[in-house]
């Protein structure tokens, strides 16, 4: 363990697993630290899989949820980069953002599926895998 972002879940989890770590604030379901780190450790052999590797930048159309953070968790536990993109921009502005940071990967939201399908239609970027 190196201390940083990626691994912090886990210390958590060793110490706490079951407070709460997160509250979905739209269905108030509520995560323990173990259950974070269970889904967190899932998404990162799911990216890993599926290409992202360290240094990657995974981009996250998503609102602000547990999805977001589980995300984040699981790009930082890669050392991949996470790249939130503002869901309020047009497609052109997020199809801009996808390739000027580089993302390899882009993590949607069900509720910006539509808006993700515009953005990548160009192909003017580097995404290879879309997650949901």
């Amino acid at each position: 363990m190196g201390g940083g972002v990626g691994d912090w879940i886990v210390r958590r989890a060793l110490r706490r697993p079951e407070a709460t770590a997160l509250v979905d604030c739209d269905t108030g379901r509520r995560l323990s630290y173990r259950e974070l780190e269970d889904s967190v450790a899932a998404l990162s052999a799911a990216l890993h899989e599926l290409g992202v590797r360290r240094g990657d930048r995974v981009a996250m159309l998503m609102e602000n949820s547990p999805a977001f953070v589980q995300v984040l968790l699981a790009a930082a536990g890669l050392g991949a980069i996470a790249v939130p993109i503002n869901f309020r921009l047009a497609a052109p502005e997020i199809s801009y953002l996808l390739a000027d940071s580089g993302a390899v990967a882009l993590a949607v939201s069900d509720r910006f599926a539509e808006l993700a399908g515009v953005a990548l239609a160009d192909g003017e970027h580097g995404v290879r895998r879309v997650i949901t």
